[in-house]
């Protein structure tokens, strides 16, 4: 079944959208970071959105080894989005700090959407915790699987 070349193209196509994003970040830093006109709130901003990017890419990469090349990589790809999932729900509550001093509702937007990469976060260790290890020694978190808690996440939308 594998390499699979549609989704060895698409995961590719993500890698490079990833690196022109980390680019942009480090731009974007580049003129808010510095003195005198240093924007700590857009500088933190640009710099934990560009670490997503740079975990986003190593997450494609390892994926692209098993779509391009039959190489099972999966187990860094689920611990590369996780922790570019923890990195985007820090952009989040950069935002809320600026957010919360002047605007009720993108504050509560800003924390309620920390709160679900964080929620995404932890399915990630679950989904690593699966991939990484053997299926002997791998811990059982419930009477399903985690796929099977996938697929009735996804249905209860």
């Amino acid at each position: 079944q594998f390499p699979m070349p549609g989704m060895c193209a698409m995961v590719l196509v993500d890698s490079f959208d990833a690196i022109v994003n980390a680019a942009y970040d480090i731009a974007q830093a580049a003129a808010d970071c510095v003195l005198p006109g240093l924007v700590e709130v857009s500088c933190a901003s640009d710099l934990t959105d560009m670490m997503t990017q740079w975990f986003t890419l190593s997450g494609d990469l390892c994926s692209a080894t098993l779509m391009c090349g039959n190489l099972d990589n999966e187990c860094g790809a689920a611990i590369s989005w996780g922790l570019s999932l923890i990195s985007e729900g820090s952009t989040n509550l950069i935002a809320a700090a600026s957010d919360c001093t002047s605007d009720p509702f993108m504050c509560t937007y800003d924390v309620v959407t920390a709160v679900d990469f964080v929620n995404r976060f932890i399915w990630s260790i679950m989904e690593a915790m699966e991939l990484c290890n053997d299926l002997e020694t791998r811990p059982s978190f419930s009477r399903w699987s985690f796929g099977e808690l996938r697929n009735f996440a996804r249905r209860l939308g």
